[in-house]
């Protein structure tokens, strides 16, 4: 497909893109079945190239949340340090965040049964437990279990027909699972005793 400049920049050459239609075929066929137009300048002559360009697409909306949690979550726009160097380190810090945010709410649908200690300190996640539900841990519950328990600290309801928790709610909760941890480490109830 061959676009044309607008009239008011006629000046401007014409952009010769490629158009791509992606149907999903046998879906669930109820109104959710996917169907993208795509329009792109990568080259799509063969299949490979096509699978190729479809990658990049679908992997757009991951980096977009990741961008969410990164600017609404970490609020690295709102960041006013002096230097550049600062600032380019402080980034460095929070991309590290965001990545966290964003694998551990990956990991919890796609390794649902794996106990959260693969993910989390035994601070934040025996704090987390004793806090959302009452109850002391003997042992670390699946990552699904406790992502759910953690979630509830950034507004998630946890009710049985809910989805798995977003990065939302999840960047909420880490950050005062920080300062539960903190306490824990500090506090310490298992070297505490009853004078």
């Amino acid at each position: 497909m061959t676009l044309k400049p607008p009239h008011a920049r006629g000046k401007l050459p014409s952009v010769t893109i490629n158009v791509i239609q992606a149907v999903e075929v046998n879906g669930p066929g109820d109104g959710t079945d996917v169907e993208w137009w795509l329009l792109t300048s990568l080259p799509i002559e063969t299949f490979e190239e096509l699978e190729r360009a479809l990658d990049y697409y679908a992997a757009r909306w991951t980096i977009e949340v990741y961008f969410r949690v990164l600017k609404t979550g970490c609020r690295v726009e709102d960041i006013q340090l002096e230097t550049k160097s600062r600032f380019s380190n402080c980034l460095a810090f929070y991309k590290i965040i965001a990545w966290r945010v964003m694998h551990v709410t990956h990991q919890s649908r796609e390794s649902p049964d794996v106990p959260c200690s693969m993910y989390f300190t035994s601070a934040e996640w025996k704090s987390v437990w004793r806090i959302t539900t009452g109850i002391e841990a003997t042992s670390p519950p699946s990552l699904a279990e406790f992502t759910n328990q953690l979630a509830t600290l950034g507004g998630y309801n946890n009710r049985k027909r809910d989805g798995p928790p977003g990065p939302e709610s999840l960047w909420i909760a880490i950050r005062r699972m920080n300062d539960f941890a903190l306490a824990w480490r500090t506090f310490n109830p298992a070297k505490q005793t009853c004078v």
